[in-house]
């Protein structure tokens, strides 16, 4: 029996194996400020309820923050190759269906349908030792 067609309310994934995306329980380290250093952003994956969301940290001018990978508009994954999200001219987070740009440090969008509306936080923390939990 052929597997039925998801809506764009809730899109697979990506086109990422499931377990290339670690999954990140609540005080987990997702990465550390120096792997962001050599890549700017990185792919998890987290449980809310019975549903796994997919999500990303990055960094641009020295801040933190992550996001669910859902763009607010077309409710697909935003990065354009995997783990890749942000636009190289600008570093505006850019959404692969329409090119939307959101600023990466509150996730606003800038530019494209979307104007108004926000990625959805996800609540990290920094630890002194440079690992970035999960906050739980």
């Amino acid at each position: 029996m052929p597997e039925e067609p998801q809506s764009p309310a809730d899109p697979p994934l990506d086109d990422v194996p499931l377990d290339d995306i670690p999954m990140i329980a609540p005080g987990e380290a997702i990465t550390t400020l120096e792997e962001l250093r050599a890549h700017p952003s990185r792919k998890f994956r987290l449980r809310r309820g019975e549903a796994e969301i997919e999500c990303f940290v990055a960094s641009s001018e020295g801040e933190v923050r992550a996001w669910r990978n859902r763009c607010p508009h077309a409710g697909t994954p935003l990065d354009w190759t995997p783990n890749e999200f942000f636009e190289p001219d600008s570093g505006y987070l850019m959404c692969r269906t329409h090119g939307a740009l959101f600023e990466a440090d509150e996730g606003e969008c800038v530019s494209g349908p979307c104007r108004g509306l926000a990625l959805e936080p996800v609540p990290i923390q920094i630890g002194a030792d440079g690992k970035i939990r999960l906050k739980g």
